[in-house]
């Protein structure tokens, strides 16, 4: 018998670990809500699954690199990897001449872009093809509970798991532990074409064992998937399945594969029943489905009326095209630029988003025309490359890794157009992995890279850059969910001083310093109208005035416009109603 050494078992033992922290940040913070403990209810427990293995990864990984060397390491960055660090590069520097309103923003922003350039690095040597399969069910796992949660918050039985309180609580929204309508459709979208993918890779005939186990389970997995995806009503989500199917059966043709192509059409008519099913047994959501899908038709010049928001965004782009305004600044600009939109679309109608719901016109706002340039290019550099392989590897069925990933980016990049998958980390992380194993196989090919990009005290440069950067962000995210935890005592607290004291701890922590001004600025006006007291009135007041000049939101800007009515503050009032549509307001002499 064969003796298994010391550094076999190592290479297992870190094997085993790494599949470890990508199932947990890839499978399942979807299912994850961070409930009453936390002031950010959401969100904070999501990015903590997703972002705390990708970290300890790239903490072991940037060690043993700096240490060791690329080789030895076996951590490599291909030609791909080494545009998008350029371009991460920009997005770092670019707050030395772009006009940042709000740096915890920007942080936040950043460290989720550091993240996905990381977890694509380490998948692209250390992930095996032979992972994806329950790393896909998994997946589509997660997707089925939250299609019941869905169900339950629809039905008002959120409370079903008693003191556990594991749903969201939020009844009447079909969007399950996602948070939000199109991010659930989006799941489910990606969740289902994993559930086809892993159908057409062995069908059910001839699995033995655990093979067998995903096929049968899958099966039972992908019509609750369905199910909920129809019922979600997203557009944008069902037609980026459409897309990623598309793209999928497209391989499998150029391939000749026929068994694959027979499993396909099988998914695809189970796609149609149960829509039909969906129709017949839940009038209700697929009479909406149905009726937005003709308001798409009929009004088609709206966009689903994303077409105001196109517009607000395009001013934008207009009043800074080359500096741009920074990672995650859109939302704190969008009232600015709806004054400029409104100069020139005067039918537009007022409104407030956080998202252009279009990703690349996100991106050109945010990072101008140098930091849409540099995406736009490496997304069609790579859609090039990935086209030539089908092209070259016609007549041969397709690799696991490129039937899947460029099935799925195909899926992403098309959604990208409608809503902001870039910007729910608990789904980008996927397209890290969908990059490195589609261009693992793609890319294979490029040889002859320039020496100054396999230089090995250069990879070891990378390698504590890399160390540095996770152990900084696991001091960023423990500082956040402190501060975090103290507004959420804050607000639990009915003593004044307590409030303010635990509000002011909360803000020195970077991650969510903006919160607890703006929580400040409330903390005040609440205080100085239950006490009469002016002084703290007119604190919070000026604070919230700070925070909306920096930070501008719909929220504070209601608010702002009573107090300022109330207390007759012309000067105030003349500058808020800038942020109006032309012809809705007037100021009366006196007021």
């Amino acid at each position: 018998m064969k003796k298994t050494s010391p550094t076999d078992l190592r290479t297992v033992a870190l094997d085993r670990l790494f599949f470890l922290s990508v199932a947990v940040s890839l499978a399942l913070p979807n299912l994850i809500y961070s409930g009453v403990f936390f002031f950010q209810t959401l969100h904070l427990m999501k990015w903590t699954v997703t972002l705390v293995p990708i970290a300890l990864a790239c903490l072991v990984a940037g060690t043993v690199l700096a240490w060791r060397g690329p080789e030895r390491s076996n951590v490599r960055v291909d030609l791909f990897g080494w545009i998008w660090f350029a371009l991460l590069i920009y997005v770092t520097v670019q707050p030395m001449w772009a006009p940042i309103n709000s740096v915890p923003t920007f942080y936040r922003e950043w460290f989720f872009f550091v993240s996905l350039w990381g977890l694509y690095v380490l998948c692209l040597d250390w992930f095996k093809e032979d992972w994806l399969r329950p790393l896909l069910w998994l997946a589509s796992l997660n997707g089925a509970i939250n299609v019941v949660f869905a169900e339950l918050q629809v039905a008002n039985k959120v409370d079903v798991f008693g003191p556990l309180s594991l749903i969201l609580p939020t009844p009447g929204n079909y969007i399950g532990n996602t948070g939000q309508q199109n991010m659930f459709g989006l799941w489910l979208a990606m969740t289902a074409l994993g559930s086809v993918f892993i159908y057409l890779r062995h069908g059910l005939k001839g699995t033995k064992g655990a093979g067998a186990f995903f096929a049968a389970t899958n099966l039972l997995i992908l019509p609750v998937t369905l199910w909920g995806l129809w019922n979600s009503t997203s557009r944008s989500a069902i037609l980026s399945l459409v897309v990623g199917i598309f793209t999928m059966g497209l391989m499998i043709v150029v391939g000749r594969d026929r068994a694959r192509l027979k499993r396909l059409g099988i998914c695809v008519a189970l796609l149609i029943v149960v829509l039909g099913a969906s129709i017949e047994m839940n009038q209700g959501r697929s009479g909406a489905l149905i009726s937005k899908t003709m308001d798409m038709v009929q009004n088609a010049g709206t966009v689903g009326g994303r077409i105001g928001i196109w517009k607000t965004s395009w001013a934008m782009v207009l009043e800074e095209p080359i500096r741009g305004f920074g990672l995650g600044q859109y939302k704190l600009n969008y009232l600015q630029a709806q004054k400029a939109a409104f100069e020139k679309y005067p039918d537009l109608e007022w409104q407030y988003t956080n998202w252009a719901h279009n990703e690349y016109l996100q991106w050109l706002c945010e990072t101008g025309v140098l930091g849409f340039t540099i995406l736009m290019a490496m997304l069609l550099w790579w859609t090039w490359v990935f086209l030539s392989y089908i092209v070259r590897h016609r007549g041969k069925p397709f690799p696991d890794g490129v039937l899947w990933g460029g099935s799925f980016l195909f899926l992403i990049l098309f959604n990208a157009l409608w809503t902001r998958p870039f910007h729910r980390i608990e789904n980008a992380v996927w397209i890290s992995l969908a990059f490195a194993l589609t261009n693992r196989h793609i890319m294979a090919h490029l040889v002859g890279r320039p020496s100054f990009l396999s230089n090995p005290r250069g990879y070891r440069a990378l390698g504590v850059i890399m160390a540095s950067i996770s152990l900084w962000g696991f001091v960023y995210l423990w500082q956040g969910i402190d501060g975090d935890v103290s507004l959420r005592m804050a607000t639990s607290s009915r003593t004044a001083p307590v409030q303010r004291a635990l509000m002011e701890k909360a803000s020195r922590a970077l991650m969510v310093k903006d919160l607890a001004e703006r929580q400040l600025a409330y903390h005040y006006i609440a205080y100085g109208e239950a006490a009469k007291d002016p002084e703290a009135l007119a604190e919070g007041l000026n604070r919230l005035l700070n925070v909306f000049k920096s930070e501008p939101s719909a929220e504070d800007l209601r608010k702002l416009l009573d107090w300022a009515g109330r207390l007759k503050k012309q000067d105030i009032l003349k500058y808020l109603v800038t942020y109006l549509k032309p012809g809705t307001y007037r100021i009366e002499q006196g007021q």
